[in-house]
């Protein structure tokens, strides 16, 4: 890959890439309850689901994953995609 990379119209294409993934991962368009996709496919993959393991594990999961993005979803979901797009910004430089 490193050698991909030298080519600036790929290395153009590839941070081009990973902005659209981080603005994908913050969009909330479409969204009915306001979080972005990526909050909301967190909450959906932690939902108890009664094909895996014992309920009490997979409850004390869910709860853990739901109170944390309850409570950080700003400092841990949306900085993510802010932190690619500075990281994709001083490459560009």
């Amino acid at each position: 890959m490193g050698r991909i990379l030298n080519y600036q119209d790929l290395y153009s294409l590839y941070l081009d890439t990973l902005i659209a993934c981080a603005n994908s991962a913050d969009d909330t368009s479409g969204s009915t309850n306001g979080k972005s996709w990526l909050e909301n496919e967190i909450q959906r993959e932690c939902r108890p689901d009664s094909r895996r393991g014992d309920e009490r594990s997979r409850q004390a999961v869910h709860q853990r994953a739901i109170r944390a993005s309850h409570q950080r979803p700003v400092r841990v979901l949306a900085p993510a995609g802010d932190m690619v797009r500075r990281e994709v910004s001083d490459s560009r430089r």
